[in-house]
């Protein structure tokens, strides 16, 4: 429910979320903001593959900002951010599944 109170603001910040310039900018704008928006829920939602440490958390708050706030440099970092994220989170998925194998 979070992006529902964020969404707007960012219509107003980045013009290309209604339609507003070229294609391009227009499909990289809507691309990165659903991405955005998936690094939000992580935050506030604390999980993704695994439960989410705080670290973990706070560079997804900080991707899914960037992520939303438009431009190209800004989606680049928030992009690098997230997938940081996404692979401590796999990586922790795999490692769990390898203990609970060898328990069993």
């Amino acid at each position: 429910a979070a992006a529902v109170y964020i969404v707007p603001f960012v219509m107003i910040y980045n013009p290309a979320m209604i339609l507003i310039g070229s294609w391009p900018m227009v499909i990289q704008s809507i691309v990165t903001c659903i991405i955005g928006i998936l690094g939000l829920a992580i935050a506030v939602q604390g999980f993704l593959f695994h439960e989410a440490s705080i670290p973990e958390r706070i560079l997804a708050g900080i991707s899914a900002l960037m992520l939303l706030q438009g431009g190209t440099e800004t989606d680049i970092i928030g992009a690098a951010l997230l997938c940081i994220v996404l692979l401590i989170q796999w990586i922790r998925k795999r490692d769990f599944r390898k203990r609970v194998v060898v328990q069993n």
